[in-house]
């Protein structure tokens, strides 16, 4: 089933469904979570909790294409 999904996506157009930005809008949740965190023990670097900011801000800009796109699409 795999195989037969992988050679009609290399056919077809690729489309992104919204069931698949359920995982990128989660996504986004956590690193936003991270970016909010306040590091309490300074000295312990190993153990900081650091938000991935180039991650967010693919995550954030694939997020906002999807729905301009839907948008549009749906507008027309």
């Amino acid at each position: 089933m795999v195989c037969a999904e992988r050679v009609a996506g290399a056919f077809l157009a690729v489309q992104q469904y919204p069931s698949h930005m359920t995982g990128m809008v989660t996504d986004i949740g956590i690193e936003l979570g991270k970016l909010a965190y306040w590091n309490s023990h300074k000295h312990d670097a190993v153990q900081a909790v650091r938000a991935d900011r180039d991650r967010l801000v693919l995550l954030s800009l694939l997020t906002l294409s999807f729905f301009a796109g839907w948008q549009r699409r749906s507008a027309a």
